[in-house]
């Protein structure tokens, strides 16, 4: 059993890497989308009201992938917490080490008077 945890834990963190690194080049890939209208805009001399739209949609896309992004690191954190529920070390699953994590509350123990 423990090989096989571990065999599961490694397959989640490259496909979780992966799934990061898509949204980072989606990211960049609509930033130069949004970089193209405004700059291919004001190259051509066309009004600004011609490329509203298109604007308004890129940013809005940007947005949706932020919010995706977010939603991996999330999912990032609490795969983090699995991983050291179950015992497996940083090292063992593949992951980097320079990571913030997500940890749950430490019971506050009550002063003794």
């Amino acid at each position: 059993m423990p090989n096989q945890k571990l065999k599961s834990a490694r397959a989640i963190a490259v496909n979780l890497g992966v799934s990061e690194a898509s949204i980072d080049q989606s990211l960049i890939a609509g930033a130069n989308l949004l970089i193209s209208i405004c700059d291919g805009r004001l190259t051509t001399g066309a009004a600004a009201e011609q490329a509203s739209d298109a604007v308004a949609q890129a940013v809005s896309g940007l947005a949706a992938l932020r919010e995706a992004r977010e939603s991996f690191v999330a999912c990032h954190q609490a795969l983090t917490v699995v991983r050291d529920d179950h015992g497996l070390g940083e090292a063992d699953v593949g992951c980097t080490g320079n990571k913030p994590r997500a940890r749950r509350a430490k019971p506050i123990l009550a002063a003794v008077a």
